[in-house]
Protein backbone atom coordinates (compact mmCIF):
# COMPACT_ATOMS: atom_id res chain seq x y z
CA UNK A 1 0.00 0.00 0.00
CA UNK A 2 1.56 3.29 -1.04
CA UNK A 3 1.72 6.18 1.39
CA UNK A 4 -0.05 8.40 -1.16
CA UNK A 5 -2.94 5.95 -1.29
CA UNK A 6 -3.11 5.79 2.51
CA UNK A 7 -3.14 9.58 2.79
CA UNK A 8 -5.93 9.99 0.24
CA UNK A 9 -8.08 7.28 1.80
CA UNK A 10 -7.48 8.55 5.34
CA UNK A 11 -8.45 12.09 4.38
CA UNK A 12 -11.45 10.81 2.39
CA UNK A 13 -12.62 8.92 5.51
CA UNK A 14 -12.32 12.08 7.61
CA UNK A 15 -14.18 14.23 5.10
CA UNK A 16 -17.93 14.44 5.53
CA UNK A 17 -18.51 14.82 1.82
CA UNK A 18 -16.22 15.65 -1.05
CA UNK A 19 -12.48 15.97 -0.50
CA UNK A 20 -10.54 18.63 -2.43
CA UNK A 21 -7.38 17.05 -3.83
CA UNK A 22 -5.60 20.40 -3.90
CA UNK A 23 -5.71 20.33 -0.09
CA UNK A 24 -3.93 16.93 -0.18
CA UNK A 25 -1.32 18.35 -2.54
CA UNK A 26 -0.80 21.42 -0.38
CA UNK A 27 -0.80 19.70 3.03
CA UNK A 28 1.20 16.57 2.22
CA UNK A 29 3.31 17.96 -0.66
CA UNK A 30 2.35 15.10 -2.95
CA UNK A 31 2.78 15.72 -6.64
CA UNK A 32 -0.33 16.16 -8.78
CA UNK A 33 0.85 13.20 -10.87
CA UNK A 34 1.00 10.91 -7.80
CA UNK A 35 -2.42 12.02 -6.67
CA UNK A 36 -3.86 11.59 -10.16
CA UNK A 37 -2.43 8.08 -10.60
CA UNK A 38 -3.67 6.88 -7.20
CA UNK A 39 -7.12 8.42 -7.67
CA UNK A 40 -7.43 6.91 -11.15
CA UNK A 41 -6.63 3.43 -9.80
CA UNK A 42 -8.95 3.80 -6.79
CA UNK A 43 -11.69 5.08 -9.07
CA UNK A 44 -11.30 2.11 -11.43
CA UNK A 45 -11.52 -0.23 -8.43
CA UNK A 46 -14.77 1.46 -7.35
CA UNK A 47 -13.36 2.65 -4.02
CA UNK A 48 -13.72 6.36 -4.70
CA UNK A 49 -15.67 8.50 -7.11
CA UNK A 50 -14.22 11.63 -8.65
CA UNK A 51 -15.73 14.87 -9.78
CA UNK A 52 -13.18 17.31 -11.16
CA UNK A 53 -10.53 17.69 -8.48
CA UNK A 54 -12.78 16.35 -5.73
CA UNK A 55 -13.12 12.75 -4.53
CA UNK A 56 -15.23 10.86 -2.02
CA UNK A 57 -15.53 7.27 -0.88
CA UNK A 58 -18.23 5.14 -2.42
CA UNK A 59 -20.36 2.91 -0.22
CA UNK A 60 -18.31 -0.08 -1.39
CA UNK A 61 -15.18 1.95 -0.73
CA UNK A 62 -16.16 2.56 2.89
CA UNK A 63 -16.58 -1.18 3.41
CA UNK A 64 -13.27 -1.85 1.59
CA UNK A 65 -11.41 0.67 3.79
CA UNK A 66 -12.79 -0.92 6.95
CA UNK A 67 -11.79 -4.40 5.75
CA UNK A 68 -8.28 -3.26 4.79
CA UNK A 69 -7.70 -0.76 7.58
CA UNK A 70 -4.76 -2.70 9.00
CA UNK A 71 -2.74 -2.56 5.80
CA UNK A 72 -3.85 1.01 5.08
CA UNK A 73 -3.23 2.66 8.41
CA UNK A 74 -0.79 0.32 10.12
CA UNK A 75 2.15 1.96 11.80
CA UNK A 76 4.39 -1.05 11.20
CA UNK A 77 7.30 0.43 9.32
CA UNK A 78 10.30 -1.92 9.22
CA UNK A 79 12.59 0.89 8.09
CA UNK A 80 11.74 2.90 11.21
CA UNK A 81 12.74 0.23 13.71
CA UNK A 82 15.90 1.05 15.64
CA UNK A 83 19.11 -0.79 14.96
CA UNK A 84 19.80 -3.89 17.02
CA UNK A 85 22.98 -2.12 18.15
CA UNK A 86 20.80 0.51 19.86
CA UNK A 87 18.71 -2.19 21.53
CA UNK A 88 21.69 -3.83 23.22
CA UNK A 89 21.38 -4.62 26.89
CA UNK A 90 22.10 -1.75 29.24
CA UNK A 91 25.33 -1.74 31.20
CA UNK A 92 24.78 -1.01 34.88
CA UNK A 93 26.33 2.32 35.93
CA UNK A 94 28.81 0.64 38.28
CA UNK A 95 30.36 -1.52 35.55
CA UNK A 96 33.01 -0.13 33.22
CA UNK A 97 31.99 0.53 29.65
CA UNK A 98 33.80 -1.26 26.86
CA UNK A 99 32.77 -0.40 23.32
CA UNK A 100 32.26 -3.08 20.72
CA UNK A 101 35.69 -3.05 19.08
CA UNK A 102 34.42 -4.94 16.05
CA UNK A 103 32.53 -1.78 15.04
CA UNK A 104 35.71 0.30 14.86
CA UNK A 105 37.74 0.71 11.72
CA UNK A 106 40.93 -1.34 11.56
CA UNK A 107 43.17 1.69 11.57
CA UNK A 108 41.36 3.67 14.28
CA UNK A 109 44.01 3.31 16.96
CA UNK A 110 46.89 3.48 14.49
CA UNK A 111 45.70 6.89 13.33
CA UNK A 112 45.88 8.12 16.93
CA UNK A 113 49.64 7.52 17.09
CA UNK A 114 51.90 10.48 16.27
CA UNK A 115 53.03 10.54 12.68
CA UNK A 116 56.67 9.83 12.06
CA UNK A 117 58.61 12.88 11.08
CA UNK A 118 61.30 12.30 8.46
Amino acid sequence: MSSCQSVILKEACKAAGWLDLYMIHKRYRLSPFQISEVCHKLSQDGIIETEGRKVRLTDEGKVWVIRNRRSLFSSERPWAKPSSYLLATEVPPVEPYLPDLSLLEDEFFLNMLPKEVN
